[in-house]
Order: C-alpha cells, then sequence, then structure tokens
C-alpha cells in the first residue's frame, strides 16, 4: 500500500510541475518555464518506472502464492536449489568460457 502512495506522490508531483511550468509561460517567464517542465518530465519518468516495477513485483508474488502456494513448493524447493548449486555453477563456468575465450569460434 505504501509504495501505491509512493507512486500517486511522484504522479502528483509530475502534475504540479506541469501547472507551474504553464503559469510561469503563461506570466512570459520562459526559462523557468522550461526548468519546470523538465522536472515534470523527470516526476513522470519516475512515475512510470515506480508503477511497472510495482506491477512486477504484485504479478510475481501473485504467481508464486496462487493456488496455496503449489508454485513456490514445485519449483522453489530450497533442498534442490542447494542441491543444484554445484551443476547450476559449472555451466555458468561453461557460458563464461564460450563468451569470452572462446570468440574465434563463432566469428568463422
Amino acid at each position: 500500500m505504501s509504495a501505491l502512495l509512493v507512486v500517486l506522490w511522484y504522479a502528483l508531483a509530475a502534475v504540479n510541475a506541469s501547472r507551474r511550468s504553464e503559469a510561469l509561460l503563461n506570466r512570459g517567464l520562459v526559462i523557468e518555464a522550461r526548468a519546470a517542465s523538465e522536472l515534470s518530465h523527470q516526476e513522470s519518468y519516475v512515475t512510470f518506472g515506480l508503477a511497472i516495477t510495482l506491477l512486477t513485483v504484485v504479478a510475481l508474488v501473485s504467481i508464486v502464492t496462487m493456488n496455496n502456494g503449489t508454485v513456490q513448493q514445485t519449483f522453489l524447493q530450497s533442498t534442490l536449489m542447494i542441491a543444484s548449486v554445484k551443476d547450476v555453477s559449472q555451466a555458468f563456468l561453461v557460458n563464461v568460457f564460450m563468451a569470452v575465450v572462446d570468440t574465434d569460434v563463432w566469428h568463422m
């Protein structure tokens, strides 16, 4: 809930800066209006970034916890994750080797 309030805070700050920009432009203060307009753009970008992040987190939490946590019980078992650390690490090192050391093979 507090994350939603943060998103709304930045959205209202963007609207406020936009209105301030319009008021400054009407008074003929072009430089100040541009600065307020830029602030409005920045606040809007922050708003959209936070909103997308919040939606992503809510979606992931919903997917993992729906149906009495069957996704978590099936795919996120700590015992299986710990048992596969060695295999995953070896595969990762093979990928690093292929990407960094063995680049000539791909450019033939």
